[in-house]
């Protein structure tokens, strides 16, 4: 199988999340997590996560934010903290209900990665 998609309630919201290559999941090898911009979606990626997991034989994961792509429509106006909140909150309760621990982020923007390097550790 080379795809498994699914939905998953994430901070009270339905997310829908893709895995790519789950054959590929182990110990010994870290599950590639794509994270896109502000606008974030799986179908922004297009083939590279793919790719890459076939490539490296690491298993993938992107999900699609509250109110893009396939995930819940958004019932609320943004907050300013917003993709704060998707580093801290949501990221972190996502990747705990899959089980997801041994990891390594890929990002598609640089606000997001500043947020992330500066607090690593609780990711």
């Amino acid at each position: 199988m080379d795809n498994y998609n699914s939905f998953i309630e994430v901070t009270g919201n339905r997310l829908y999340y893709e895995i790519i290559n789950p054959s590929f999941v182990n110990s010994e090898v870290p599950f590639l997590v794509f994270l896109h911009e502000g606008l974030g979606s799986c179908r922004q990626w297009k083939d590279f996560p793919k790719s890459l997991s076939d490539k490296l034989k690491y298993p993938a994961l992107m999900y699609d934010r509250y109110g893009y792509g396939k995930s819940e429509k958004l019932k609320e106006a943004r907050n300013l903290n917003f993709l704060h909140d998707e580093a801290f909150i949501v990221l972190p309760e996502l990747l705990q209900k899959i089980n997801i621990k041994n990891k390594l982020i890929l990002l598609h923007n640089s606000k997001q990665s500043s947020l992330l390097a500066n607090n690593s550790f609780s990711v």
